[in-house]
């Protein structure tokens, strides 16, 4: 992809994930525009469930968070568009409180399949391709280093997900700042989460080839994982998907793949 092609990064936060891809845009030098939701995906889905799914992504962002700023960016034309979310049961609604928050998290699962399902082409502006982080963007900073071998097993309980910034901010990448990362650090993050995810896809820490990786990183793949794990462990494995961008904003053009992924 050429460089000035524009982007449209789409985040649910609107603190942490604008630093982080203001970062990545710095450091790989990207024509991004990052527009902040500050809403979840359950009300996304919401959104998009009550037009069955035959809307214009845009329309629907409109209608969650409407302000002059989110016209103007979405007025413009772009290349390419990507969503990033967190899996995080969020169960704060009032008439959640009196369900198991395993329903909760089942029925969710539900829709962010259908989520994951829909949302597969970046380069249909109507669209769009989705990134899930499990349990939510922190999921970056749950480790000592960039290669820190108990993040390639870690886990969270279902029950524990409420503390999970805490639990985050307890580790030592906790205290390194994002807008201080460099290519090569974000390099190191990513082939981390592609080792996680070989792991979970196959139960060996093998990097895959640029193929085999496509058919592991899909949302949906990722989810049925997950899925497992919940239903079985009560647990939520540990991963985050937003760092693939890179790797899919690339792929393989000029070994850009094989070169983030070989050993050092």
């Amino acid at each position: 992809m050429s460089k000035e092609s524009k982007t449209l990064i789409v985040v649910e936060g609107g603190h942490l994930e604008p630093v982080f891809f203001e970062q990545i845009k710095k450091v790989f030098g990207l024509n991004l525009d990052i527009y902040c939701l500050k809403s979840n995906i359950y009300l996304l889905y919401k959104k998009m469930n009550e037009t069955g799914f035959n809307v214009n992504i845009k329309d629907v962002l409109l209608e969650i968070q409407n302000t002059e700023e989110n016209k103007e960016i979405l007025s413009q034309n772009f290349a390419y568009t990507y969503l990033i979310f967190d899996f995080d049961p969020h169960h704060t609604e009032e008439y959640e409180k009196d369900i198991p928050l395993e329903t909760i998290v089942d029925n969710n699962i539900t829709k962010v399949r259908e989520m994951a399902k829909y949302f597969i082409d970046e380069t249909d502006p109507t669209i769009g391709k989705l990134y899930i982080n499990y349990p939510m963007m922190e999921s970056f900073k749950d480790c000592d280093s960039f290669d820190d071998e108990d993040y390639l097993n870690r886990m969270i309980g279902l029950d524990s997900v409420k503390q999970y910034k805490s639990i985050v901010g307890s580790r030592k990448m906790a205290n390194k700042r994002v807008d201080t990362y460099t290519k090569s650090d974000f390099t190191k993050l990513t082939k981390q989460n592609v080792k996680k995810l070989e792991i979970m896809c196959s139960g060996q820490k093998i990097l895959s080839d640029y193929a085999l990786y496509l058919r592991e990183s899909s949302q949906t793949n990722i989810l049925h994982y997950e899925e497992e794990v919940v239903r079985l462990l009560k647990q939520i494995a540990v991963l985050n998907t937003s760092v693939f961008f890179a790797l899919d904003y690339y792929g393989n053009k000029s070994g850009f793949f094989d070169e983030a992924m070989k050993d050092e």
